[in-house]
Parts: structure tokens; sequence; C-alpha cells
């Protein structure tokens, strides 16, 4: 895999380095510095993407993806169970 500097994506893209990189920061700001995705999520991203490929390409179908999106919205409620426990035995 290649890796590009800034200042060929801001060509690319018709910017100046400066523009791309003040985009950069903006972009960090809004998204509160939280760029860590963890795995659940990644997954359920991921297999819906990969459905949609499937479905333009041959028309398979992935009944995971579903089933990825009930498992972390259960996984969630579960985590802040565990951090409402957490806190008041503490």
């Amino acid at each position: 895999m290649r890796n590009f500097r800034n200042s060929y994506f801001a060509r690319v893209g018709r910017l100046t380095r400066n523009e791309l990189n003040e985009l950069e920061i903006e972009f960090l700001f809004l998204m509160g510095f939280k760029l860590h995705v963890n795995v659940s999520v990644f997954e359920s991203y991921y297999c819906c993407h990969l459905e949609k490929e499937v479905s333009i390409g041959g028309g398979y179908h992935i009944e995971r993806t579903l089933r990825y999106a009930k498992e972390i919205k259960e996984r969630h409620k579960e985590e802040r169970g565990y951090t409402q426990i957490a806190s008041e035995m503490l």
C-alpha cells in the first residue's frame, strides 16, 4: 500500500496544501478527536458495505448485517449497565 502526502491530495482536490491542512484540523475538532472505531462497529459497517457490493455483482444476500446491528445494540445496553453498576459500587 502506498502512502501519499497531503500535498498530493491537495493537488488532486484542487486545494492548496494549507487549505487541506486547515480542513483536516477542522475535521478533527468537529470529531472531538474521537477517531477510534471499536471492532463491532467496524464489522457492522464492513458487513453492510460488503452486502451492497455483492448485491451489485451477483445478488447474494448477507443476513449478518442485521444480526450485527442487533448485537451491537444489545452490547451497548450491557456496557452501559456494567458502567452504571461499577459507578454505583464505587
